[in-house]
């Protein structure tokens, strides 16, 4: 990242320039004001991204372990996104365990690659109220995100809930995401999340509602806070969420992620300071500067999800002189 680099440029150039007329002084003074916001900008950004990119992978997690309990726990059959095709399956039913094994790496029909394993070990039935599961990930990784940690779903579905609907409280402890074998944040998270498999009417969709904190790779602790319920669905063939907002405190940068109002695209409003800026999310891809392509399928995804969510029953962002000489 150019945070230092911009920094230190700028100060060196307030610090000459305040010998210099007023006028001078105050066009450094500005500059160094807007050399701060472009880094404040810069790692908001990046954070932005990084937050995207940990939703979506964990939630591959949470349908790659759905898929899993569905086909061989349940009796339902192959999954209709084909997240296990080229995985190794391994599953005790004696124990209510499973081990999902991608390998050093394999690419199922969409083009995610996934690598390392997801080790679940269950209670019972997850259509059971009050049931969960614990995952434990060994060098598990979704395209360029590596997933450590242990992460621990329970069903807290409400008994009068529609068919389809599955409400689950998921806690991530000692959770610790890579991106691109570089760079490392911790994160401990309580979300609830909703997931709907869909209808004649409504696409699926899965909603996520909770706050998530820990540290950046540099020590700075952070918090990420879901202010507005946020929605995704794999019906605009996307990996990011297509609308929610976001919270986002790092240090003293506050900023507040919008990812939009159902539209499928891979666009999110960034403001800072109330300041707004259209953002263009990589999904996945942090750090690499390769974004996602963008889509255009009209309004699928949330405006289902909150038509369905909202029927009632369905669903649950010195001295005064100068001196030229720098020491130390």
């Amino acid at each position: 990242m150019r945070k230092l680099p911009i920094l230190i440029t700028a100060l060196i150039t307030l610090f000459f320039f305040a010998c210099s007329e007023d006028s001078d002084f105050q066009d450094a003074s500005t500059a160094f004001t807007d050399e701060i916001a472009e880094v404040n900008s810069a790692t908001a950004e990046y954070s932005a991204n990084a937050e995207t990119a940990v939703a979506t992978s964990l939630e591959e997690v949470d349908l790659i372990i759905d898929e899993g309990l569905d086909q061989y726990f349940r009796g339902l059959g192959k999954g209709r996104y084909g997240l296990l095709e080229c995985a190794e399956v391994t599953v005790d039913t004696a124990a209510n365990t499973m081990t999902v094994d991608f390998g050093d790496g394999c690419e199922d029909m969409n083009g995610v690659v996934r690598s390392g394993m997801i080790i679940l070990e269950r209670s019972g039935d997850k259509l059971e109220i009050g049931s969960f599961h614990k995952v434990t990930f060994q060098a598990f990784t979704v395209d360029s995100v590596q997933i450590d940690g242990v992460r621990t779903s329970t069903n807290i579905t409400d008994t009068a809930a529609v068919d389809g609907l599955e409400v689950t409280q998921v806690v991530l402890t000692g959770g610790v995401i890579t991106f691109n074998d570089t760079v490392s944040i911790t994160r401990e998270s309580e979300l609830t999340r909703t997931r709907f498999r869909g209808d004649l009417e409504t696409p699926g969709y899965t909603s996520l509602t909770g706050s998530a904190s820990g540290t950046l790779n540099d020590g700075t602790a952070y918090t990420s806070t879901i202010v507005d319920e946020i929605y995704m669905t794999r019906e605009c063939d996307l990996h990011v969420p297509v609308s929610g907002v976001k919270d986002l405190v790092a240090g003293d940068l506050t900023a507040e992620l919008d990812y939009g109002d159902g539209t499928c695209d891979n666009l999110a409003t960034l403001t800072i300071n109330g300041e707004s800026t259209e953002i263009e999310l990589e999904a996945r891809k942090v750090g690499e500067g390769r974004p996602h392509s963008k889509r255009g399928h009209g309004d699928k995804g949330r405006k289902g999800g909150k038509d369905h969510k909202g029927d009632g029953d369905k669903g649950p962002h010195g001295d005064g002189e100068c001196d030229t000489d720098i020491d130390g």
